[in-house]
């Protein structure tokens, strides 16, 4: 039988690297890392098309995603309007997720004391998880100042 070894390029054509590759240094959007969304255009696009409740939830989602390990102060705040508004409150462990997210990045009094409802919450469902009692703990100390 046959054996053709694996080839990276096709036969006929040059064996040189895309012009137009986006991690070139000279491409037009190699500098994608460090433009910003422009959040109002996008939320007046969505609430155009589909209504003033699918673009918050939307919008509030791609934030979440977008600030996370960029901007953690941003990121948290966009969180914590996802959990208040559109998240499944009875879901205790996304809760001790979420609260667990905003523990770890964020000093805002605001964004933690909305961390510990949710966790209160979630520890008053669950009484018997210690890892709801020690992250309801931990922002508790956190919002004292210990």
């Amino acid at each position: 039988m046959f054996y053709r070894p694996f080839r990276r390029y096709r036969p006929g054509r040059p064996q040189t690297r895309r012009p137009n590759h986006p991690d070139r240094q000279d491409h037009p959007r190699a500098d994608h890392q460090t433009l910003q969304p422009d959040w109002k255009v996008l939320r007046t696009t969505i609430v155009t098309q589909y209504g003033d409740a699918y673009a918050d939830r939307t919008i509030t989602k791609a934030k979440i995603f977008y600030y996370y390990s960029k901007d953690w102060p941003q990121f948290s705040s966009a969180l914590v309007q996802y959990t208040n508004n559109y998240e499944y409150r009875d879901s205790l462990p996304l809760m001790n997720m979420n609260a667990k997210m905003v523990l770890d990045h964020s000093n805002n009094p605001g964004d933690l004391k909305a961390a510990q409802a949710w966790i209160k919450y979630a520890s008053d469902k669950n009484p018997s998880n210690e890892e709801y009692k020690a992250t309801y703990d931990a922002l508790s100390a956190k919002i004292a100042g210990r």
